[in-house]
């Protein structure tokens, strides 16, 4: 074939343009840094690029998540040992104050001081960062602790990102630094009597004998009894004693009711129980004697009455006997608008606060029983009602009818709920009643929802609030119909506002009430209980000493949670600013441009274009006369 003149042009220009799309690569790989721009460019080298901005974008946004979450734990850390160093101030003035011989002028000093120390702690608990409350669990925008110490945030945990779907916590909840609970901590309670000798004027001593005991009345000594176990069963036991027996037999005789499952002693007068088992907050304790014919209705008790315990609770209607034996069978405590009980509801099984949702037959000891319900409506007319478990459970007395759930059927006692509970007391209190199990049943609900509520406070307390009157005229009781039956040993399936024992030491935790029962008993320079002064479950200073011992070491447990927060988050920071660079090492080595490289194949193709424009311009100069 022969080579013409338009063959060697047009090769040359194919030439050029190819070595011209070459320079105009390489140059684009030296400006942009990346050695493609598209994918159809090199279709490999875009799809890993691809997976590996998905990698860097993530752990960037882990790095950022355990950055922002590291700040909010540090905080953290930082306030709540800011809180152990006030407690720590707060126990070595309350131990000054434990001193008897302190003047009057010096405890109200002291309580003072204590005030001072309580603002801080309380200014220290509604503390926010980045407008975030530290301790509202996930509802950061709600200050945390009101002025009366109630909780208003949640239970909810802030987790930073860590990519996989795994996630790491790095808050403390208010619910669990001001509510939480100790695990390893035994309850013990304590009676407010403070029982003396009746020759010697001294506290009684387990030595000393039952007649000591009973003030030198001579008889049959009778001991009701009614307890609650750290597994929440409960019983009723009437000991027996004369008068020679020592206060030894009667604190052995407790302990073998509760099955030897708590330590009985009497110190300085008061009769203490604690619970063998920790992490249970159900042991409870009530004691009353008598000189004189064994009762089987405590209502019925007579002779010489010993009183261990006194509350200062008014008794229900139907509740005949004196103070010291009528136990559970009390009305709710009154304060303007609000009824409110004195028995936190807690469920057996894992020592939690009951809630709403929570049945009835995970806090009560069995549902074989009655429970009645009593008082005033809101408009102050007395109402009586009993609620029987059977199936379904139903309601009687002053109205009739069966609980519902909710969806149109019937409830069996098993199965009903605190809410269901707390509606059908709200129903009574404002004389509303369903006429089935439906449609009326949720109207008589939320008509009652109109005036009044009933709820669970955040430690598991019933309280009714009026809201159509500053000073309301209604009051509740609530308790088993067999409470005052002692024929009956099965204790009370359900408590909720008792003249029990004084919690001296607890699992649970209640931040700002230890502080204020500390600061009261300061004030009143009050060294131990006392039922016949004022505010007569106050546990005093000695006991106030004890349960700020365990709110220390709550708090310093918290502390170190929150310090292993922050410390997980740092080692996340610092693992993930590894990988990051990694990553963006391994994205550079894939899709960007080697300059070294990029710039020696510029120079080369720069020659070529060189070598052959120089070519052409020689061939294009050519002629005839060139070959004569």
């Amino acid at each position: 074939m022969r080579i013409t003149s338009g063959m060697y042009y047009k090769n040359i220009d194919t030439s050029n343009t190819q070595l011209n799309k070459e320079l105009f690569d390489v140059n684009r790989q030296i400006s942009s840094g990346r050695t493609i721009q598209y994918a159809h460019e090199d279709s490999e080298i875009f799809s890993k690029t691809l997976r590996l901005d998905d990698e860097v974008a993530t752990l960037t946004q882990v790095r950022d998540s355990s950055q922002a979450a590291y700040k909010f734990s540090t905080q953290t850390d930082s306030t709540i040992g800011e809180m152990e160093h006030i407690l720590r101030s707060f126990r070595t003035t309350l131990l000054a104050a434990a001193n008897e011989t302190n003047a009057a002028e010096s405890y109200y000093a002291l309580a003072a001081e204590l005030e001072g120390m309580k603002t801080n702690l309380m200014s220290l608990a509604n503390t926010s960062i980045d407008g975030k409350y530290l301790f509202s669990g996930t509802n950061t925008g709600v200050k945390p602790i009101d002025s009366d110490g109630s909780y208003r945030g949640n239970d909810g945990d802030m987790n930073a990102f860590f990519g996989n779907g795994v996630q790491q916590k790095y808050n403390i909840t208010g619910q669990d630094l001001f509510f939480g609970n100790e695990g390893s901590v035994h309850r013990e309670v304590s009676t407010n009597i403070k029982s003396i000798h009746a020759t010697t004027a001294q506290a009684i001593t387990a030595n000393d004998t039952i007649l000591d005991l009973m003030g030198g009345n001579s008889g049959v000594q009778n001991f009701y009894i009614r307890g609650t176990q750290s597994d929440g069963s409960t019983f009723k036991e009437i000991i027996t004693l004369n008068d020679t027996d020592t206060v030894d037999d009667l604190l052995r005789g407790i302990a073998n009711a509760y099955g030897d499952r708590v330590d009985v002693s009497m110190n300085n007068g008061y009769i203490t129980i604690k619970d063998k088992a920790t992490g249970s907050s159900k042991l409870d304790f009530h004691i009353v004697g008598n000189t004189g014919a064994t009762a089987t209705d405590i209502d019925t008790l007579g002779g010489t009455i010993k009183e261990f315990n006194k509350s200062a609770l008014a008794p229900s209607a139907t509740a005949t006997g004196t103070e010291a034996a009528i136990y559970d069978r009390t009305l709710f405590a009154q304060d303007g608008a609000s009824v409110t009980s004195n028995v936190s509801q807690i469920i057996s099984s894992n020592n939690g606060i009951a809630v709403d949702e929570t049945k009835l037959a995970d806090v009560f000891s069995n549902l074989s029983s009655t429970l009645h319900i009593e008082g005033n409506r809101i408009d102050g007319s007395a109402f009586n009602i009993d609620i029987g478990f059977g199936s379904p459970a139903t309601v009687s007395g002053d109205y009739s009818y069966n609980i519902a759930n909710g969806a149109g059927a019937d409830t069996d006692g098993a199965d009903m709920t605190y809410r269901q509970l707390l509606d059908v007391i709200n129903m009574a209190m404002n004389n509303n009643v369903p006429t089935d199990n439906d449609a009326s049943y949720r109207a008589a609900i939320e008509a009652s929802n109109v005036n009044s509520s009933v709820n669970l406070t955040t430690d598991g307390r019933i309280e009714f609030v009026d809201k159509n009157n500053i000073v309301t005229q209604a009051n509740i009781a609530m308790y088993d119909n067999n409470s005052d039956d002692f024929t009956n040993t099965n204790g009370a399936m359900a408590t909720f506002n008792t003249n029990n024992a004084l919690s001296v030491r607890d699992p649970k935790t209640d931040f700002f009430g230890v502080i204020d029962e500390a600061i009261f008993a300061v004030k009143e320079a009050r060294g131990y209980p006392d039922g016949n002064a004022d505010n007569p479950r106050n546990n005093g200073i000695s006991n106030a000493l004890s349960m700020l011992d365990d709110l220390l070491d709550h708090t310093i447990r918290m502390q170190t949670e929150s310090g292993a927060h922050s410390n997980t988050l740092t080692n996340a920071q610092e693992r993930t600013q590894m990988l990051l660079v990694s990553t963006q090492t391994l994205r550079s080595e894939v899709i960007d441009t080697d300059i070294a490289e990029a710039y020696l194949r510029l120079e080369q193709l720069k020659l070529n274009q060189q070598a052959t424009l120089s070519t052409v311009s020689k061939i294009s100069q050519l002629s005839l006369v060139n070959y004569l």
